[in-house]
């Protein structure tokens, strides 16, 4: 939405949208962005434009929501909002969830270009995953690392004892990334604040409102899945404050929201055995 608004000020076409992977090629006969090679040289101008206003425009997007999101968690907490989660009926609760999970198996196979070649194999390894985890099969901190390493060591095992290489199976693999200084999240959007198209940034404010609503809810409700999926009790605005305050350091990098995900609570809990360990935390920090 927000290049084909800035692609449309600059007077460029914006083409057809492609079910190619996030940040890779589109699908055959389409194009991800107006300026396309065959595009470029009739549009240098309007097309490096058009690239610099969409990268600062975007940078700028994200750090506004997370600067909005962290303001509202801290907000809650503060005033003690937090309390009427309570009144939140369970049915409700698990429904929101089964929807997330939806959306989750939903886009994973959007994300496998719906290529029964990856999605199956995907899920045959997650669904047995999911049982082993569910129905308490072995240790965690073994069975997690042995189903996501054992796949992964078979995939490069066929690979070259079938004599191919990696060159030839590039369409199982991500695309390859560029490499980019960590500092350019601030040189092209801070540094480049004239190419922040304002205009475009404010057509997409609908769609950050829906996004508030339904992070600060999903937020709220997995705080309340935390008390209830493990042996320990909450202090709900005590954490939406931190959260909060954990989330100056994502406005300040451009970064998307952040918050604590009940999925990681569970399988942390489930590898170190108790609910007080610190050491999952400071191994992923």
């Amino acid at each position: 939405k927000l290049g084909k608004d800035i692609a449309g000020q600059l007077g460029l076409d914006y083409g057809a949208s492609g079910y190619g992977r996030r940040l890779g090629p589109a699908a055959a006969g389409s194009t991800d962005w107006s300026c396309s090679p065959e595009r470029l040289y009739a549009n240098a101008e309007a097309c490096a434009l058009y690239h610099e206003q969409f990268v600062a425009t975007t940078i700028f997007m994200i750090a506004i929501s997370s600067a909005a999101l962290g303001l509202l968690f801290f907000l809650s907490g503060y005033f003690r909002l937090t309390r009427y989660a309570s009144y939140v009926p369970t049915c409700v609760m698990e429904a929101f969830m089964s929807c997330v999970g939806y959306k989750v198996f939903k886009y994973g196979l959007h994300f496998c270009e719906y290529d029964t070649r990856q999605f199956v194999p995907a899920a045959c390894v997650g669904i047995l995953l999911y049982f082993m985890k569910a129905y308490h099969v072995g240790n965690p901190a073994v069975v997690i690392p042995t189903m996501l390493l054992v796949p992964l060591a078979f995939f490069y095992i066929v690979v070259y004892a079938s004599g191919n290489t990696l060159s030839s199976v590039e369409a199982w693999m991500f695309p390859q990334m560029n490499y980019v200084s960590f500092w350019s999240v601030w040189t092209d959007s801070v540094q480049n604040y004239d190419k922040i198209n304002i205009q475009a940034w404010q057509n997409t404010l609908p769609d950050l409102a829906v996004m508030l609503v339904v992070c600060f809810i999903d937020c709220l409700l997995k705080l309340l899945g935390t008390e209830g999926k493990l042996p320990v009790k909450v202090d709900k605005n005590r954490e939406m404050q931190l959260f909060g305050l954990g989330n100056i350091a994502t406005f300040a990098s451009g970064s998307s929201v952040g918050y604590m995900q009940l999925k990681f609570n569970v399988i942390n809990f489930g590898i170190l055995g108790n609910a007080h360990d610190r050491r999952g935390g400071l191994v992923f920090a």
